[in-house]
């Protein structure tokens, strides 16, 4: 992938959270970015590894998280 490439799926990733930002009730959307950060914190745990590549993987991430209530 051509630092370009990154570059633009970075953008489109920061647009995607903006847009859940957005679409969001503010106590809504705190509720949601803290269970977001328990989630990661759990999957870093979880696996003993740590998550270095968010950009890469990130939709995989919101899907999973979206799947279960918070």
């Amino acid at each position: 992938m051509t630092k370009d490439d990154k570059i633009k799926q970075h953008l489109e990733h920061e647009r995607k959270m903006l847009e859940i930002k957005h679409s969001l009730p503010p106590a809504v959307y705190d509720v949601f970015t803290k269970e977001w950060a328990n989630f990661i914190d759990s999957c870093t745990k979880n696996t003993g590894e740590h998550i270095e590549d968010m950009e890469k993987y990130f939709d995989e991430y919101l899907a999973i998280f979206m799947k279960y209530p918070h």
